[in-house]
């Protein structure tokens, strides 16, 4: 019931949102969004009555779900938005034998990783000191600010993985509240719904065969697919992240509002998931700043500025209830060093071109860049290019800052060859989705199209 309870009101604030989603988007949306409405319901549950129930979150859930059937019929009745019915057209003239053999590909893969999560229980050194850790203590204890979360010397030991926003750990802790051994469902509640999300998403702007080629790239990327069956924030992070910058370019492309409204959430639920997706929210504050000086448009810097009162509740809570906050891992004021700046950066481009982390990933957006490269010049597609540089960049630039006084920043087990891998998930589709976006790709599919469809 639980589960069902968040799928619909996911659907219901989607299509709250906007009547101009895709039905294929709407369910792909249905339990990512509904996860995150979750995670913010638990929160304001244990800040306000300090205590966290199944019974109370279902009874929100409902109410919001009512609430949400309510508006929709009101706005009807006021004729200000009318409830269409809809319409079934059957066209196949997207559909080819190659989109046929991709999305069997895709079907067998998606399978794969669905039998994995709910067959084997968390295994990963940092869940089980860290999120999964949490969730349980969340059950049990029915709050937050539990005796794990507030035991100086247990967040000591478990480091920085109890630092984490808090929506994986409340979402895990939702099968534990409902007596479940494992809450492994929680990802393929995550991983099915995005390989959906991401190629309904491109088909805003390609056609099917390009679509469906990109998804399963995305797929396949080695360390993606891996981490597709373990319980950490790395693929939740991105799937909402990317789901923002995604929506906030198919409105800016082709001014649909809801999805700015939609892009505005997305980037709240990553920030609520990892903290290091703020470079994705700053580098979207930054192209709406551009916007807002040609256009006089505010409503993308609001949005974002909105998305990013998350990230600061969250280091508020974290300061007056965590005993250690993630500030010490950092160098707190600007410095130059070009001899750890350009270890940085090769050990960046190590991770991101090896084969058993990010395969061809990477190299494919480089060589989408070359082929790109007078249409680039020409501002083909610049938004998307400029949001990647700037928050990639900004992420990088992140393990410049930390401190490496004990001289373990660079060596295996540090955080630059342990961590660095994990936020580039939110990049990899990213980077995928340009080169498909890009004008000369774009070309080069559509004669495919036309000719397997031809």
């Amino acid at each position: 019931m639980t589960f069902a309870l968040i799928f619909l009101a996911g659907f219901c604030f989607v299509y709250l949102i906007s009547k101009d989603f895709t039905l294929l988007e709407r369910l792909s949306l249905s339990f990512p969004v509904g996860f995150g409405l979750s995670s913010f319901i638990m929160f304001k549950l244990d800040v306000i009555l300090h205590s966290l129930s199944l019974a109370a979150l279902q009874l929100l859930l409902s109410v919001f779900i009512v609430f949400s059937i309510a508006t929709v019929i009101f706005l009807h009745l006021k004729k200000i938005r009318t409830i269409e019915r809809p319409q079934i057209k059957i066209d196949l003239s997207w559909f080819n034998l190659a989109w046929a053999v991709f999305a069997v590909i895709i079907g067998y893969l998606v399978w794969g990783i669905t039998a994995k999560c709910l067959y084997w229980p968390p295994a990963e050194f940092d869940t089980i000191q860290g999120y999964d850790l949490l969730a349980k203590a969340i059950a049990r204890e029915h709050v937050l600010a539990n005796s794990i979360l507030t035991d100086k010397q247990i967040v000591f030991r478990c480091g920085p993985r109890l630092l984490y926003p808090p929506l994986l750990a409340f979402s895990n802790a939702i099968c534990y509240m409902m007596g479940m051994e494992s809450p492994k469902i929680i990802n393929t509640l995550f991983f099915v719904p995005w390989v959906f999300l991401f190629y309904a998403l491109l088909r805003r702007f390609v056609n099917s065969i390009n679509a469906i080629f990109f998804t399963f790239l995305m797929l396949i990327t080695p360390e993606m697919y891996a981490h597709g069956a373990f319980s950490l924030t790395n693929y939740p992070t991105a799937i909402y992240a990317v789901t923002a910058v995604l929506s906030f370019l198919v409105w800016y492309e082709k001014r649909i509002p809801g999805f700015l409204i939609l892009s505005g959430f997305m980037m709240a639920f990553a920030l609520w998931t990892r903290a290091d997706s703020v470079m994705v929210n700053g580098a979207l504050l930054l192209v709406s700043l551009v916007i807002f000086y040609r256009e006089k448009n505010w409503k993308p810097l609001l949005t974002f500025s909105l998305s990013l009162m998350v990230y600061f509740v969250w280091s508020a809570y974290s300061k007056a209830v965590i005993p250690k906050d993630q500030s010490a891992f950092f160098i707190t004021h600007f410095f130059l060093d070009f001899t750890k700046l350009e270890n940085v950066f090769k050990t960046a481009w190590t991770i991101m071109s090896g084969s058993s982390t990010y395969g061809l990933t990477f190299w494919i957006f480089i060589i989408g860049l070359l082929i790109n490269a007078k249409a680039i010049i020409q501002k083909d597609n610049l938004v998307l290019l400029s949001i990647i540089v700037i928050s990639l960049g900004g992420y990088t630039l992140l393990y410049y800052q930390m401190d490496n006084s004990d001289g373990t920043l660079f060596t295996n087990g540090g955080w630059m060859l342990s961590g660095y891998k994990r936020g580039l998930f939110v990049y990899a589709p990213m980077v995928l989705a340009y080169v498909a976006l890009s004008k000369n790709v774009k070309w080069f599919f559509d004669k495919i199209g036309g000719v397997l469809n031809g």
